[in-house]
């Protein structure tokens, strides 16, 4: 049995994205996103040590905004309050990554029309007799813990731990509760949620009502993670090149990373994928 890596790439990218200390100024184009990230790459594979590593990206226009236009509006507008010049640099250090990944042993795949999760979603069907570990603190995955894939695991970086399911069915939890991050708007508050899975005969009390129903189904409908057609994933194969990689990193004074030992070190983290 395999080990397969299944990486959310845009939460990982957000995760890179820190910087301590105040930001000095300067004309000179910036790498601690890309920094970060490779170097916590290197990390999460020598831990995991997979036969096999997919990063999983967005695809263009998601299914999700045709059904509901306000959908993730509160990350849309707490992006663009951000200083424009931080949105620009993040794209264009999230653009240098996935450049450099496929330098790496490395598969990238997106489906246009759905978000990563879907996508992380699909390859967990297919790829279920294999030992699946997806890597993200996004709690949406723990649907796919409820699915009775036996050898999936759910790991959060942030917490440093694999995450357990609830008890209650999380999709229909969720679908009463809504998600802020994502402006779905809730039904009810998540203790009453959980109160009324607990308690049939008042949640069909409250399905008695239409517009519940049709609330909750909105939800769900936005919620629940879709398994993609084979034909519509999109896999961009890599072509390792470790020494066009270690060029890259010198340009961008990833020293740390770039003397003998660390580099060795990085090297043999991905002998054994492929």
């Amino acid at each position: 049995m395999d080990t397969i890596l299944l990486i959310d790439a845009y939460n990982a990218f957000h995760r890179a994205n820190v910087s301590f200390g105040p930001k000095e100024e300067s004309d000179k184009p910036t790498y601690v996103m890309v920094y970060n990230f490779f170097r916590s790459l290197r990390v999460l594979v020598e831990q995991f040590n997979p036969n096999k590593v997919f990063l999983c990206t967005e695809g263009s226009k998601c299914f999700r905004y045709g059904i509901f236009p306000e959908y993730k509006a509160n990350r849309i507008i707490k992006h663009s309050s951000k200083n424009q010049s931080d949105v620009d640099d993040f794209n264009r250090q999230s653009g240098i990554i996935l450049d450099l990944i496929q330098l790496l042993p490395i598969i990238t795949v997106k489906a246009d029309g759905y978000e990563a999760d879907d996508v992380i979603a699909s390859l967990a069907e297919s790829l279920k007799d294999e030992a699946v570990i997806i890597l993200s603190n996004d709690s949406d995955f723990v649907q796919l813990l409820q699915k009775g894939y036996k050898n999936l695991r759910l790991y959060s970086p942030i917490k440093k731990e694999y995450v357990e399911a609830p008890e209650y069915p999380y999709t229909v939890w969720k679908s009463l509760a809504g998600d802020k991050s994502d402006s779905i708007p809730g039904l009810v508050g998540p203790k009453t949620a959980e109160k009324l899975l607990a308690n049939p005969d008042k949640l069909k009390e409250f399905f008695d009502s239409e517009e519940h129903r049709a609330n909750f189904n909105l939800n769900k409908e936005l919620i629940e993670l879709r398994i993609v057609d084979d034909d519509k994933l999109q896999f961009t194969e890599y072509n390792v090149n470790f020494a066009q990689l270690k060029e890259e990193f010198t340009r961008m004074e990833f020293n740390s990373i770039l003397d003998d030992k660390s580099w060795n070190k990085f090297v043999d983290t991905f002998k054994d994928v492929r």
